[in-house]
């Protein structure tokens, strides 16, 4: 019988790894931090088909259904002022893109951790700063 196959091999950033080793010795488990939204990642072509103009890439903050919000109430996001629309286009100085995900960023965080994000919203930017959590914790 011949077969031939083709492997799928997936890494892990060794950053996420260290964070999640320190958590596992720091508490017995890993705690993995929260910003508390929810987001669509924005290719260049994606960007520019929403009319995103000047944002080429970033985090878009999309609600996916009636049932799911898109910012977490109680969330790190919610105390931000984070709203659907926003688009989050840095993270530490750090453009977020389709190789640099919101997801990637905070793996190499821990909870506690303070994180500067630069947000687009109706034609202008600002920054907020969050304190990263492992649970939604409401007001």
């Amino acid at each position: 019988m011949d077969v031939e196959a083709q492997g799928i091999g997936f890494a892990i950033p060794i950053d996420a790894v260290k964070v999640a080793i320190e958590s596992w010795q720091k508490n017995g488990f890993i705690l993995r931090p929260l910003l508390g939204v929810q987001y669509l990642i924005l290719s260049p072509s994606r960007a520019a088909e929403l009319g995103l103009a000047p944002i080429h890439s970033g985090a878009l903050i999309v609600q996916p259904s009636d049932r799911s919000p898109a910012v977490f109430s109680g969330s790190p996001a919610e105390r931000a002022g984070l709203v659907i629309g926003d688009v989050i286009v840095e993270a530490d100085g750090k453009l977020i893109t389709t190789d640099n995900t919101l997801e990637d960023v905070l793996l190499r965080k821990n909870v506690g951790d303070m994180l500067l994000l630069k947000v687009w919203r109706e034609k202008s930017f600002f920054e907020a700063t969050v304190e990263l959590t492992n649970v939604v914790t409401p007001e």
